[in-house]
């Protein structure tokens, strides 16, 4: 019996020393633990959700990069068709379309002349598409180069990194270049600057294909009637136009549309119907006179007069045509509605949204 009480009384204290040291040291652990975590800057699995979101954030502008260049070349593609793939032009062309063999000499395209074709002003055509991505996109270049072992690849590998700097909100930001930034209208209602920069392709030539060229470059390339007008607007507004000949019009970018000569004023396109099955582009640079002198092909002037103030002026139009090139000509020179004898039917004038003032 003496044994049995000593053994419940050993139990005892141990109960009792257990709790005099081991429940204030876990009283007092709890309380550390529970004042650390209020200093803690995130919760739990916070970190690892930000580094998932920024992956996410970093494909989103990849995913957009490839599809606007899965776009810009399939583009490129439909009109090499149409305008005979990049093939020489020694052997003429029927009704705007690429002859390939004439009795002289053979003009087959080549993979060489298909590359040229796509890959040039290609970044120029991304940036376009950068320019409406929700964040700013840096112009980096990129390294282009044409597969076509088993199927038509573009590859693009560009030439820096693109860094993502993200911020505690989850936003990242882009460092933007300032190369290749479309210069915005000075002001709206007045896109004199359209028609001036339009004049600066004066004599370049006539290219079945369409480039995307600055006029420095222009000789090199050529120009086709509606990339004249596309490149002019390209380079001087903030939103890229599209569309061939007598469709040019149908763009959004155009929101006025009219037919009336007066209404005319500097940066305006044409739509017209020509013998051409695609129709005809040009852009008005504003009042002035042709003379003979500066004849370079049937109606087609290498100059023209300004007289901006004279009423009695003709309105003159800037335009590329295959025998002349890029050269101005008088509305009574172009259009049937003002001359029975002239080969052109206008469609409608039209003016650039950047080009409408701005309501209030």
């Amino acid at each position: 019996m003496v044994f049995i009480k000593q053994k419940k009384a050993k139990m005892f204290l141990v109960i009792v020393l257990a709790f005099i040291f081991v429940f204030p040291v876990l009283f007092i652990l709890n309380f550390a633990l529970s004042t650390k975590k209020n200093n803690f800057e995130k919760e739990i699995g916070e970190t690892q959700l930000i580094l998932l979101r920024t992956y996410e954030k970093g494909e989103s502008p990849l995913f957009y990069i490839d599809e606007a260049a899965r776009q810009i070349l399939n583009q490129r593609i439909t009109m090499l068709l149409d305008n005979g793939w990049g093939a020489g032009s020694s052997c003429g062309s029927v009704l705007g379309y690429r002859i390939w063999h004439s009795s002289t000499s053979d003009c087959y395209p080549s993979q060489s002349s298909a590359e040229n074709a796509i890959a040039a002003n290609f970044q120029r055509e991304l940036y376009n598409y950068f320019d409406t991505y929700p964040e700013p996109l840096p112009h980096i270049q990129y390294d282009l180069s044409l597969e076509t072992e088993n199927r038509l690849e573009l590859i693009g590998r560009a030439q820096e990194e693109l860094r993502i700097d993200v911020s505690d909100d989850f936003v990242f930001d882009f460092e933007p270049s300032e190369a290749g930034e479309v210069q915005p209208s000075p002001t709206p209602g007045d896109c004199q600057h359209i028609a001036e920069f339009a004049k600066r392709y004066a004599g370049c030539r006539y290219s079945e294909t369409p480039y995307i060229v600055d006029p420095e470059n222009c000789p090199s390339y050529g120009l086709t009637c509606a990339m004249l007008v596309h490149n002019s607007m390209y380079f001087t507004t903030t939103q890229r136009t599209w569309g061939d000949g007598k469709f040019i019009c149908n763009d959004d970018s155009f929101v006025y549309r009219f037919s009336t000569l007066s209404e005319l004023q500097p940066g305006d396109a044409a739509a017209a119907i020509s013998r051409h099955p695609l129709g005809h582009a040009l852009l008005y640079v504003g009042r002035g006179y042709v003379t003979p002198d500066t004849l370079v092909y049937w109606v087609c002037h290498s100059s023209y007069n300004p007289a901006p103030d004279d009423s009695n002026a003709d309105y003159i139009f800037i335009h590329s045509t295959g025998t002349a090139g890029v050269a101005y000509s008088s509305h009574t020179e172009l259009f049937r509605e003002f001359n029975p004898s002239a080969s052109l039917s206008l469609v409608s004038f039209c003016r650039h949204r950047d080009c409408v003032p701005a309501e209030g």
